[in-house]
Formats: C-alpha cells, sequence, structure tokens
C-alpha cells in the first residue's frame, strides 16, 4: 500500500475518461498500474470500478438506452464468447491483434475525414459488431472496440453512446468479475484498493456526467474516434 497516492492519482485520470466517454479507462490505467502491482491485481481493480461505473450510469440514465441494439449486442457477443476462448489456441496473437487494430485505425481515421458520415447501419448489423465483440472478448479480453465502433458508426447522440455503451459493459464487466472471482483474483488487497478509491471513483462518476453534458456532439465524436486511434496503437504496442 506504499503506493496508494500514485494508484489513486491513476485512476482519477482513467475513472474520468471512462465515467466521460465510457472507454478508454484501461488505455491509461493498465500501463501505469502494473508498475505498482501485479497484471492480475490491476486487471481485477479495474474491472470492479468499471462495473461500478456501468452499473451507476444505467440505473441513473437508463431511459436513453437503445435497447434493440443493447439486446442484440449482449445476445450475440455471449454467443462469440465461447467460440473466442476456443479461437485462441489456434490463433496467432500478434497477427490477429494486428489486424484488429489496423481495422480500429482505419475506422476511425475514415470517420474523422467524414468519409462514411451519412452511412447508417441497418439494426440487425448489431448482431455482427456484437458477435466480433465476444470473439475478441474471450480470446483476448477487448470486447468494447466492435461495440463502439457500431455506435459510432450508428451516429448515436452523446448521450444514447454513453448509457448503451455501458449497458453491454455491465454485462461484460458483471462476468469478468464473477470470472475473477471464482478463479480467487478478488484478493482482499484489491478490496483495500477499492475502497481507498470510492471516494475518487464517486466524484469521477459525477464529474464524468458533467464534462459529458457540456461536449458538443460534434467534437464528442472526434474525441471517441481519437481515444480508438490510440487503443489501436496501443494494441500494436502490446505485440511488439
Amino acid at each position: 500500500m506504499d503506493n496508494l497516492p500514485i494508484i489513486l492519482m491513476i485512476l482519477l485520470v482513467s475513472n474520468l475518461i471512462q465515467s466521460t466517454f465510457s472507454f478508454g479507462g484501461a488505455l491509461v490505467a493498465i500501463p501505469l498500474l502494473v508498475m505498482y502491482m501485479d497484471v492480475s491485481s490491476a486487471a481485477v481493480l479495474l474491472t470492479m470500478m468499471s462495473l461500478t461505473i456501468s452499473t451507476y450510469i444505467v440505473i441513473t440514465s437508463w431511459r436513453t438506452i437503445d435497447l434493440t441494439s443493447a439486446t442484440a449486442l449482449v445476445v450475440s457477443s455471449s454467443i462469440g464468447i465461447p467460440i473466442g476462448v476456443y479461437f485462441v489456441v489456434f490463433a496467432e496473437e500478434s497477427i490477429t491483434k494486428s489486424l484488429l487494430a489496423i481495422s480500429i485505425a482505419l475506422f476511425a481515421v475514415t470517420n474523422l475525414l467524414k468519409v462514411f458520415e451519412s452511412v447508417r447501419p441497418n439494426p440487425k448489423v448489431a448482431l455482427v459488431f456484437g458477435f466480433i465483440s465476444g470473439l475478441f472478448g474471450g480470446a483476448y479480453n477487448i470486447s468494447g472496440p466492435p461495440v463502439v465502433m457500431y455506435g459510432v458508426l450508428s451516429g448515436w447522440s452523446p448521450e444514447k453512446f454513453r448509457t448503451t455503451i455501458q449497458s453491454f459493459a455491465l454485462k461484460t464487466n458483471l462476468f469478468a468479475f464473477l470470472t475473477h472471482y471464482m478463479a480467487g483474483n478478488v484478493t482482499e488487497v484489491v478490496w483495500h484498493y477499492y475502497y481507498y478509491s470510492l471516494p475518487i471513483l464517486i466524484m469521477c462518476m459525477w464529474l464524468g456526467g458533467y464534462i459529458h453534458q457540456r461536449i458538443p456532439a460534434a467534437d464528442y465524436r472526434k474525441y471517441i474516434n481519437l481515444i480508438l486511434i490510440v487503443l489501436s496503437m496501443n494494441l500494436i504496442w502490446s505485440v511488439l
């Protein structure tokens, strides 16, 4: 616990990003947290905090959730997860992650250039994105990007984007937490860090909502695409 002040500062920044944009907090937290705690504890701690954030946002803003898309994403990702767990045994991780990273980067850049600004997918396409999310979630614990990409492509308003993504994240985080719990990874040390960080987490949930409401829709989409580009670069870095 000697590094508690540093860890709390990392969590402050990452949870604020997560609360504002519904994803991207782990991009900041994981590379820094692993310098002060083991990878397993860092992953569990972030899962617990993300679960808290997604639960809060869904409960307080459930009326703006795109229920049709959220249901399709959750159901199809649940089908993809076990296939991804099986697939990872045969797939070359570096190649698969690199292809995902390139796809995310190209998608984000074309969105920033407004190449597909007028394109809106059929709601049934959510089944495809959800399935792909489940594949990568089961294989590499990377379930977020395909769902975020679908939200951007669908042209959701910032509020609908935030709540729908978090409704999907609620299921993902709950599943991940239960898996960690049954594996014995939710240790006393992790609970201590979680309790100490609760005041920061509560502040970030409120402040993230405040910032979110004041970001213009056009700028919000730019920030989402920039975060996707950073995520793609992070994926490339992880396989080098």
